[in-house]
């Protein structure tokens, strides 16, 4: 039987937008470890206990911290990230003195699309009377602000296991 059906070749263009998003995506996940391993750091612990805040241990919501200075930039150079997907992923910024981290001295939170890959960061600034409360990374071409609802990932079994949902 012959229904008429081709599988249409991947186009280079195709391939190689494919290996950019997963490349965005390798970069996130590394900055989470990052983050996520620096939340120990006392700075972040001060900020947790002083607000009661209850972090989960089986590391199921992943809330991390940024320290003050360049760690993220040393960090993800010594696991290979390369510095423009970090800067596209809006961790890094540079200016005509070099490159610094985006986020520093917050908590942060990461950012989910619907399939549970991170795909941005938010940070809440640490400090007593902060200028900028929160920050979120920028959009880029895994993140779309507009596209995305927060937490989805986490709640798309409750989703399914009801008739009707309210968002």
């Amino acid at each position: 039987m012959n229904l008429g059906f081709e599988w249409k070749k991947s186009s280079i263009s195709d391939q190689a937008k494919y290996k950019h998003t997963k490349s965005l995506h390798i970069a996130c996940n590394v900055v989470e470890r990052f983050f996520v391993e620096n939340l120990s750091r006392q700075e972040a612990q001060s900020y947790v206990k002083k607000r009661n805040l209850i972090v989960p241990e089986n590391d199921s919501f992943s809330m991390g911290y940024a320290p003050n200075g360049n760690a993220l930039l040393v960090y993800a150079r010594k696991n290979g990230v390369k510095t423009e997907i970090l800067e596209e992923i809006g961790v890094l910024k540079s200016t005509e003195n070099g490159l610094y981290d985006f986020f520093r001295n917050r908590l942060i939170f990461p950012l989910y699309n619907s399939r549970g890959q991170t795909i941005a960061f938010a940070g809440r600034d640490l400090n007593q009377n902060p200028k900028v409360k929160y920050l979120n990374t920028p959009e880029s071409s895994s993140y779309v602000k507009g596209n995305e609802l927060y937490e989805l990932n986490a709640a798309r079994f409750a989703i399914l296991l009801r008739l009707f949902n309210i968002i």
